[in-house]
């Protein structure tokens, strides 16, 4: 006498979506959403891309290594398409859920603009977007749009929601975006989560199986330019601290201590910059948006032998409510104005003192005493 329910298949960005009609900030199309059974007996989940043989998604919550990543809710799924595999023109993704009795199908028609770059200037009015995919592109989570920009839905924070925008080609740029955080999940405290973070990432060029490997969807991130980031330090405070890194392991601190207030708009400026010799110069300044922008930078990074030298930007919330606002892209001229001189040091010795400090660019410098 029991009944059986299909799989329900959510999409979400709908079930027409465009991609490259602005350029390409990663090598990854993403299609995705959520996949439910009321029984509880779903069995898979796969895809196929203009009727090639199907390939098996990893879902959230099914025991897979990317569970707890990417897949961070019961039921998610993530495809990662090779634009490669797409060429040009309009390609049909067909999703199919089975469980012990049943099936069902939900299709996605990709419509692929390729052979377009991202120019700058670039601007994003979100209250002027028709969606977000229209404008930039979605790489994880489920996000609203809202005239006052892009936020994580309610109760769906979790682990790196992503939007990406910007090309491929992309080296010298400053970016300007209005941010506002109103809470964190606790959930994003220890373990593999580390802690809750909102940050943007400059040259960025799509998931990789770098630290940490995974299939459908690949969950490394690395190699990047560098991250700007802010991280939360306790459960119990709202208090962080604002850095810039390459990898974990590799990290500028701001050393003024600065913190942000929840509910309050902050305006980030973050700037990637060619620097002969490096891999990079990579700077981050934030100031409320009431008040007048400080002529220093927060915080400046030299890139490493680990930093990309190209690619897009991403906004990044890892268990945080985050609002980002409209967006403007600037191209800049490396080395462009005076230099700067960061991260001076003195080092006392028994007769004397040794001065260190980094310019951002190659210069001749002085000191008086």
């Amino acid at each position: 006498g029991a009944t059986n329910a299909a799989p329900k298949i959510d999409v979400w960005y709908g079930d027409d979506q465009p991609f490259g009609q602005n350029g390409d900030p990663q090598k990854w199309v993403n299609i995705l959403g959520n996949v439910s059974d009321s029984d509880g007996n779903l069995e898979k989940l796969e895809y196929s891309l203009n009727g090639k043989p199907p390939v098996k998604l990893n879902v959230g919550g099914d025991g897979h290594r990317g569970d707890g990543l990417r897949l961070y809710r019961q039921g998610d799924f993530n495809i990662d398409l090779d634009w490669a595999d797409l060429v040009d023109g309009r390609k049909t993704v067909v999703l199919s859920a089975t469980d012990t009795l049943s099936a069902t199908e939900s299709t996605v028609t990709v419509n692929y603009d390729a052979g377009n770059t991202w120019t700058l200037p670039y601007t994003i009015n979100w209250n002027a977007a028709g969606s977000i995919q229209d404008v930039a592109q979605v790489v994880d989570g489920d996000w609203d749009l809202s005239a006052a920009g892009v936020t994580p839905k309610e109760n769906q924070t979790g682990y790196d929601r992503i939007v990406a925008l910007g090309d491929l080609t992309w080296t010298d740029f400053e970016l300007t975006v209005p941010v506002t955080v109103n809470g964190y999940d606790t959930n994003g405290f220890g373990g593999r989560y580390v802690v809750p973070a909102i940050g943007i990432v400059m040259r960025w060029e799509g998931h990789t199986t770098t630290p940490d490997l995974c299939a459908q969807p690949l969950c490394g991130y690395l190699p990047v330019g560098a991250t700007s980031w802010y991280a939360f330090e306790s459960k119990s405070s709202e208090v962080g601290q604002f850095s810039i890194w390459d990898k974990p392991s590799n990290k500028v601190l701001d050393a003024s201590k600065l913190t942000l207030n929840w509910g309050q708009t902050y305006n980030w400026k973050v700037r990637s910059e060619s620097l002969p010799g490096t891999k990079g110069l990579f700077k981050m300044k934030v100031w409320p948006a009431s008040a007048t922008e400080p002529t220093d930078w927060l915080v400046t990074m030299q890139g490493t032998n680990s930093s990309l030298q190209n690619g897009s930007v991403l906004l990044l919330s890892h268990f945080v409510d985050v609002t980002f606002g409209d967006i403007t892209v600037l191209p800049v001229t490396p080395g462009e104005g005076p230099p700067e001189i960061t991260n001076w040091k003195v080092i006392p010795e028994p007769n004397g003192a040794t001065i260190r400090w980094l310019t951002d660019e190659p210069a001749t410098s002085r000191v008086d005493y």
